[in-house]
């Protein structure tokens, strides 16, 4: 049997959705919260919720053993998100260029489009696939890698940009530069994963991966702030700085009964001259 996997990455959930096209039945589905930081935290826990045991599955007991077999009949994914048409709609970050791939640009001027959105740079770029995932146009890699190098610039200066060492501070170091500070912060997100029979499990997502941590929230989070301390003092340590401290803040969100965590670790410390 084959199976498409749709997963859509929401401004407040990331949706995954396992369908027969053959059919059109669903075979799972399942929701989790979106960390817009990191798109790849909501898309790996509404994965891990598609129960390919519940009664959508009837009839196919043997595709349902576990999901790795599940996967295998995977033929088609469909990834889609709408937060970059959502900054745009609520005006949030830095309003400096738009790459269009496979817009029509005499109907986009035609229609009044184009001068409505709130950027200062458009760039039309050939390319594009249809509903299926068929491509109907090659993307135009070069025209698309001229355009970002042209604005470039813009968008660092839109982001404030500064000089910040790590990972190369050994090479800074060996050319005497002088900086003020290295820096390395590390966010880690503790979130809550309902099992079955409404058992609860938190899950870690860090930048090493993700792992569980057991049923207590308190537990989680110290285990959170322990590798995130841990990972932030290392890479300012491995950027050949002295002298390092680190901060912790947390942010909770509470989700009903249960509560969600982000523990951010920023770590700083001053880079070692060549004489030291």
């Amino acid at each position: 049997m084959k199976l498409t996997l749709g997963i859509d990455a929401g401004g407040t959930y990331t949706d995954a959705v396992l369908i027969d096209p053959d059919s059109g039945q669903v075979r799972a589905k399942a929701k989790a919260l979106t960390w817009p930081r990191d798109l790849s935290i909501g898309i790996a826990a509404s994965l891990d919720g598609l129960d390919v045991q519940d009664g959508s599955t009837e009839g196919s007991t043997e595709l349902c053993r576990s999901l790795a077999d599940v996967y295998e009949h995977v033929k088609l994914v469909s990834v889609s998100t709408t937060l970059a048409t959502n900054a745009i709609i609520e005006g949030h970050g830095g309003r400096v260029a738009l790459l269009l791939i496979g817009y029509d640009e005499e109907m986009m001027e035609r229609s009044g489009l184009a001068k409505r959105l709130p950027v200062e740079g458009m760039c039309y770029v050939a390319g594009g696939h249809d509903v299926k995932g068929d491509e109907v146009c090659p993307l135009d890699i070069e025209a698309a890698r001229q355009a970002i190098l042209g604005f470039r610039d813009r968008v660092a200066q839109k982001l404030n940009t500064r000089c910040i060492i790590p990972p190369h501070a050994e090479a800074g170091n060996a050319v005497e530069a002088i900086v003020a500070s290295v820096t390395h912060t590390v966010e880690i997100l503790v979130q809550p994963f309902v099992m079955g029979a409404g058992t609860v499990t938190y899950l870690i997502h860090s930048p090493r991966g993700r792992e569980q941590a057991g049923a207590s929230f308190a537990r989680a989070v110290r285990r959170a702030e322990a590798i995130a301390v841990e990972m932030a003092r290392k890479a300012v340590y491995r950027a050949w700085a002295k002298k390092v401290s680190v901060t912790v803040d947390h942010k909770r969100v509470e989700l009903g009964k249960l509560s969600e965590m982000t523990v951010r670790a920023r770590a700083a410390g001053r880079p070692r001259l060549a004489d030291e």
